[in-house]
């Protein structure tokens, strides 16, 4: 066998022994896929279809959103008007403009990371107030506050991290 003959030979075996490489890995793939696939199929049908009880009951579920919207507008609405009431002028809380939305942003005294004013305000006031670094902020210090909590328990709230800052 010829020199040149020996390195062709050598390319071809090298090229086969590839070859076979990338069948066997797509042939992984593909079955990884597959099983993906029926995977995401449960979860589209299971969460994401529009089921025929929801397609025959969406006249009535559309007829009652006006009185989910107006539910939803008078609640926030009232628990803005009492954000606004216990942290006046006078607080060392402030209160961030809001342009909407159903949650409202609280600057609080910048004396402790938003994680400590999180966690203290969980473990001393049975508080549960999200920090800002939930949403990206990018100075300190923030929490994020759910207008849509029930009125009696929002204004509970709202007082004790009033209390517990003011301390």
């Amino acid at each position: 066998m010829t020199r040149t003959s020996a390195q062709t030979l050598t390319i071809v075996t090298i090229d086969a022994v590839l070859m076979a490489f990338v069948i066997v890995f797509l042939a992984g793939f593909r079955q990884i896929i597959k099983n993906s696939a029926q995977g995401l199929e449960w979860i589209a049908d299971t969460f994401l279809s529009v089921a025929t009880p929801v397609q025959l009951g969406l006249e009535r579920l559309l007829a009652a959103t006006e009185s989910v919207r107006t539910q939803i507008r008078e609640r926030t609405a009232a628990n803005f008007r009492v954000a606004k009431e216990i942290f006046g002028s006078s607080s060392a809380c402030q209160i961030l403009s809001a342009e909407g939305g159903w949650n409202i942003v609280i600057h609080v005294p910048g004396t402790r990371s938003e994680e400590e004013w999180a966690l203290g305000l969980l473990r001393d006031a049975d508080v549960y107030l999200q920090p800002g670094f939930f949403y990206d902020f990018e100075a300190e210090a923030y929490m994020v506050v759910s207008l849509l909590t029930e009125p009696a328990a929002f204004r509970e709230g709202l007082e004790r991290l009033s209390r517990y800052v003011d301390r």
